[in-house]
């Protein structure tokens, strides 16, 4: 897989992974049980081991060789890395929701 085909695959994992933490949120101010949070959790897990994998395979890609494709590459992967950032730092303010949620419930 091509490095731009991995960054977009990251931007949809963290997509999923936010929706997902949203739905967790929304559960847990619902007064939801384990019942539904658990299977939540579950598939945010599994999203969060599939950021890992692409994590490292990015990590140990490379660009090519030709200086033009390298160019284009470059810019639709700072591109797609932008958003993915967008979209961690939207995974971090919920997240940092759920833990204010949770103490204050305690």
């Amino acid at each position: 897989m091509k490095l731009p085909e991995l960054y977009k695959k990251l931007l949809d994992e963290y997509e999923q992974v936010l929706g997902v933490t949203q739905s967790i949120l929304a559960a847990l101010k619902g007064g939801e049980g384990e019942e539904k949070l658990n299977p939540l959790l579950e598939k945010k897990k599994a999203l969060g081991n599939g950021i890992a994998r692409l994590t490292q395979q990015i990590a140990s890609s490379s660009i090519g060789r030709d200086s033009r494709s390298d160019l284009s590459t470059l810019t639709e992967v700072k591109d797609l890395l932008r958003r993915v950032t967008e979209k961690a730092e939207l995974l971090q303010l919920a997240e940092e929701k759920i833990q204010d949620f949770l103490r204050r419930r305690e």
